[in-house]
């Protein structure tokens, strides 16, 4: 973390989105269920908080430094601070559990809670909230070893936490009780106490109850939305890479990463120690433990890898994360390299056992062999590069454009313009993070799953302050547009003309100063203007068409890249042509008709992920050798049909072409321009409609 924790965070994107997550939890726990729900982003979208992990735990140890402190990134540094060394805290006491000894414990501790991992995930609060896992299962076996039902409340407690502080590690953890439960039966023989055995079923019930209630915005928004998550193989050979910059291998020439899994050297030579240690000099009972979490290290090291056990870069066979798959809810998993926390969970547990070995013979030798191995550990997982942060505007860096919005009679949405190209998405978490001051509905944000409106208003929004923008967004009901000048860049003086031209529907409110600040020039701001958004007087209609669906049987399909164009008239939204994972330019999806006719129409239907749309589309119409341009019909009250569709029931959207009708034998949708950053291109299910009746000017231009 960086020194200066009262200005800067790890990074300006994931760190801002969930400074955002916890400060709403945090000063929204009076909502209640499920009205915490309804947080201020994604606008016009429902339950926007679900969007995301909520992190409700996260936002309970934060409500004081919300409360108390005015600065937010300070807030947000403390609670990841504070969730470091409560999970370090946690896991020592549950290495003296099943160690028995203090000074072993501390150093498994160290690399449960202080790994590269950990230190590369300091933007993402819930990943770094590991503490209620290790208090759960410390708890958990002192039931089993006392049968005492003070153990099983800290059982409960504990585990309702980790499920509401992050999903993922909730999912993980049902894994890990899967090996350790059984081997807890066995070890501790629990089959003879059924009441014991009674009572522990019972908590899982009430473990599940609050948890369930949590689950179940999510549930509803998977079902409306059909958010599907796809999961990457992981290459096994970055556990064995040191980070870039280690203190103990910067000799070696290694390439930075956002995602540092390394195990350490040192804390494997100590989990050899522990594992002799602990099957040959323990008791039946321990042995029995320490061979449950042997199974749980191998297994969740062998599921982080993915789908596929690649190593090296060479895919050797399936893994074992396949059949997990199958198993709800574990088959929307998007990150299975997270299962490595289990991996650190057991890893710690026997370097603990080594390190019992080496700090025996008296308290000082203890205490000083337990130093020298933390040093260690630290010094190979430890990098600087985590330690410069990303300056984040506090304090009087924040315009007063802000200020002003929070001070406002008006508190419906607000829209900030011109939106950010997909290549800046990430400082969307900007407006997140300002919105903590004005309190007041935005329309973005950076959701781990996309709401289905969110990236096409983005993109119908690109060209404000034109028509389409101004009805698009007065149907949403926005109240207010606070326009950034500085990201029309060289355009700025031409896009500010055209505001001022359109002050009957965007009034002029006020305007802001501007000043020579490297932090505002970074991210655009200064010279803001606020503008009243005048409602819209009446609501149109979509444009009517005389036309009628081509039989799709009768179309041959064509397309450019490596996807199978079949897929797009196979009459299943659940199967799709797509150009993979970005649209180049040139990039086409041709549709050959039987015989000479005249579309007027190409609908496409929508599926998960919805963001999937074309960018820069244009349409060639081809008669033999001969091509023209098919120029299509602006009907900016589709858009706000399809947009207000995306939102209320997706699976009947259809994006929606009107062409001019000229007679063709066949029709090319292309990419006529790179939107840079964006994601691939697909067709889940594509129609084409006919003229009911030839024009007699439309055979050929």
């Amino acid at each position: 973390m960086s020194f200066e924790l009262d200005r800067r965070l790890p990074d300006d994107s994931d760190a801002l989105q969930n400074l955002w997550i916890v400060w709403w939890g945090a000063t929204h726990l009076d909502r209640g269920y499920p009205g915490i729900f309804q947080a201020n982003a994604y606008y016009p979208n429902p339950l926007p908080l679900a969007y995301s992990e909520p992190q409700f735990a996260q936002a309970l140890l934060s409500w004081p430094l919300f409360h108390w402190l005015d600065n937010r990134v300070l807030s947000y540094n403390l609670l990841v601070a504070v969730s470091l060394s409560l999970s370090a805290f946690a896991a020592h006491l549950f290495l003296r559990e099943l160690v028995g000894s203090s000074f072993a414990a501390f150093v498994g501790a160290v690399v449960y809670a202080f790994s590269a991992y950990s230190f590369s995930q300091l933007a993402r609060s819930q990943l770094v909230s590991l503490q209620w896992m290790p208090l759960a299962l410390f708890c958990l076996h002192r039931f089993f070893a006392q049968s005492r039902k003070i153990h099983l409340v800290g059982f409960v407690i504990f585990s309702t936490l980790l499920g509401l502080a992050c999903f993922y590690y909730l999912q993980f953890y049902l894994v890990a009780l899967a090996f350790i439960v059984p081997g807890c039966f066995w070890a501790y023989r629990s089959w003879q106490r059924p009441k014991a055995v009674l009572w522990f079923f019972a908590s899982l019930t009430m473990i599940a109850a609050p948890l369930a209630l949590v689950a179940l915005p999510y549930f509803k928004l998977f079902h409306r939305y059909g958010f599907t998550g796809h999961a990457d193989s992981y290459d096994l050979i970055h556990f064995f890479e040191p980070p870039a910059g280690s203190l103990l291998y910067r000799a070696f020439d290694l390439k930075p990463s956002s995602l540092d899994q390394f195990l350490g050297y040192i804390a494997l030579a100590l989990a050899g120690l522990g594992l002799w240690n602990l099957w040959h000099e323990r008791s039946r009972s321990q042995r029995i433990v320490a061979l449950a979490y042997l199974v749980l290290g191998i297994a969740s090291f062998l599921l982080a890898a993915g789908p596929d056990i690649i190593i090296n870069g060479e895919r050797f066979l399936p893994g074992p994360y396949r059949l997990l798959q199958l198993v709800k809810p574990f088959g929307n998993l998007r990150d299975p390299h997270r299962f490595s926390i289990l991996t650190r969970l057991a890893l710690s547990l026997f370097v603990a056992g080594g390190a019992a070995r080496l700090v025996a013979g008296g308290r000082r030798r203890g205490a000083l062999v337990a130093s020298l191995l933390v040093g260690l550990i630290l010094s190979e997982q430890w990098t600087p590069r985590h330690t410069s942060g990303t300056e984040i505007p506090v304090g009087d860096a924040i315009p007063e454009a802000y200020h002003v919005l929070a001070a406002q009679p008006k508190k419906g949405p607000v829209a900030e313009l011109p939106v950010l190209p997909f290549r800046h998405i990430r400082f969307n978490t900007l407006e997140s993070y300002f919105s903590t001051f004005h309190q007041r509905p935005i329309l973005v944000g950076k959701p781990s799953f996309p709401p289905p409106a969110f990236e096409l208003l983005r993109w119908e929004l690109r060209g404000f302050p034109d028509r389409k923008s101004i009805v698009l967004l007065q149907s949403l009901g926005v109240e207010q547009v606070l326009v950034h000048p500085k990201r029309w860049g060289d355009l700025k003086s031409h896009y500010l003309r055209v505001l001022a031209r359109r002050s009957d529907e965007l009034p002029l409110q006020e305007r802001f100063s501007d000043r020579t600040d490297d932090l505002w020039e970074r991210y655009d701001l200064g010279s803001e203007q606020l503008h009243d958004l005048v409602p819209l007087a009446e609501r149109g209609t979509s444009r009517t068409c005389d036309c009628r669906e081509i039989d799709r049987s009768s179309l041959r399909v064509d397309a450019s890249g490596k996807g199978d164009p079949s897929l797009a008239i196979d009459g299943s939204a659940l199967t799709r042509w797509t150009t993979g994972g970005d649209q180049p330019e040139g990039s086409f999806f041709e549709i050959i008709f039987d015989r000479p006719r005249v579309p007027v129409r190409v609908e496409i239907e929508m599926a998960f992920p919805h963001d999937e749309f074309a960018r820069n589309l244009e349409v060639n119409g081809f008669r033999g050798q001969r091509f023209w341009r098919l120029n299509q019909i602006e009907d900016v009250w589709h858009t706000v049909e399809l947009i207000h569709q995306l939102v209320d029931d997706p699976s009947r959207a259809r994006l929606r072409y009107d062409l001019e009708p000229l007679e063709v034998d066949r029709m090319r949708l292309f990419i006529h321009e790179t939107e840079a950053g964006a994601p691939g291109w697909s067709i889940p299910e594509i129609h084409v409609y006919e003229a009911s009746h030839m024009p007699p000017e439309s055979s050929v231009p």
